[in-house]
């Protein structure tokens, strides 16, 4: 099962977050997490995990691996090209 705290709109959306504390103590659930959210519950409660609920998967990590500065980029194949590259100056 996906999310053992569902939210009342799961029923609706297919993606869906819950923040836990490591004792399984529900934070906050949300269908969306912002950056100032990610930041006040990593300043709280810098343990919690974070789990995504996304079509019946659930994967679960670290809340603080969320943050903008820990953030990965890939370039993957028959992905659009990033707006970045596309305005970056172009070096001989």
């Amino acid at each position: 099962m996906c999310c053992q705290h569902q939210p009342s709109f799961a029923k609706l959306y297919t993606c869906h977050y819950s923040i836990e504390e490591q004792d399984g103590t529900v934070l906050d659930m949300a269908e969306t997490l912002s950056t100032m959210r990610i930041a006040e519950y990593v300043r709280r409660s810098p343990n919690a995990t974070v789990t995504l609920c996304f079509e019946g998967e659930a994967i679960t990590l670290p809340l603080y691996a969320l943050r903008r500065r820990n953030a990965v980029v890939a370039e993957l194949p028959g992905a659009p090209p990033s707006a970045y590259r596309e305005n970056a100056p172009h070096h001989v």
